[in-house]
Formats: structure tokens, C-alpha cells, sequence
């Protein structure tokens, strides 16, 4: 299968790095993972990173993320998010700027997202942003 690549949010890997987590959060992650077609941006990285708990975690976890497909913070992305910053706040809305800019990178790079946050569902509903399926 030749999916487009999928930006995952930090709220889905959490779901999905937690013991605890949501099981089909974690077979779906290990489908895409498997078809090589998971990409990550730095503001997520920094995300998953700042909550890891020891320096063993953190190596671990940094490891994992560099074989990941990297979608850099670029000027188009950040004027994709200054526009949707704006477009959304004309429409009465409040998203955090971080969502703002994970949403940017996804929809410049013209990738999927998965998540488990509300923003994004909503953004969608009033951008050019794909949500996966």
C-alpha cells in the first residue's frame, strides 16, 4: 500500500507510549510504523521528549523518533500558521499556537494527522487539514 505520509500528534504517541494506553491507538501507530510512512516535526519531538523521566528514556525515545520521517519547521510552515492563526481567531475560535503549528506542518507537507485532541478535529472543520481516517 502506498499511503501519503501521516503526522502523528503527541497526543495519539502518548496514548500509545503509556502502559496504560489505548491498544488501538498502538496497533494503528505499529501499521503505519510498519509502512514506513510516520513523519514528526521538531515541536512534537520536543513534546515527547520534555516528558520523558530519565536519561535512559530520553536516549531511548530520541533514538526511536530520528528514524522517524522529519518534516522541518520551514518559513512556509510558519506563515501557514501565522494565516490560520488568524483565519481561526475571525471565526470567534482559540487553538493553543502549538496545535496551530503541528497543524501548519501537516497541512504544508500535505500529510495526514492523527491525534487525540479536540483542536485538531476542530481545525479540520475550518482548514485545508487532513485528518487520517
Amino acid at each position: 500500500m502506498n499511503r501519503k505520509r501521516v503526522l502523528i500528534d503527541t497526543s495519539a504517541w502518548i496514548a500509545a507510549l503509556r502502559p496504560s494506553g489505548s491498544k488501538g491507538v498502538k496497533e494503528k501507530i505499529e501499521i503505519l510504523l510498519g509502512e514506513d510512512c510516520v513523519a514528526i516535526s521538531g515541536i512534537i519531538k520536543l513534546e515527547l521528549l520534555s516528558g520523558t523521566r530519565t536519561e535512559k528514556e530520553y536516549h531511548e525515545l530520541s533514538e526511536d523518533l530520528e528514524s522517524l520521517h522529519y518534516i522541518p519547521t520551514e518559513e512556509e510552515v510558519w506563515r501557514c500558521s501565522y494565516r490560520l492563526s488568524r483565519d481561526i481567531k475571525k471565526q470567534g475560535l482559540s487553538i493553543p499556537a502549538t496545535d496551530l503549528l503541528i497543524a501548519s506542518v501537516a497541512i504544508t507537507a500535505g500529510c495526514e494527522m492523527m491525534h487525540l485532541d479536540k483542536h485538531f478535529t476542530l481545525l479540520a472543520k475550518h482548514s485545508p487539514l487532513q485528518i487520517m481516517a
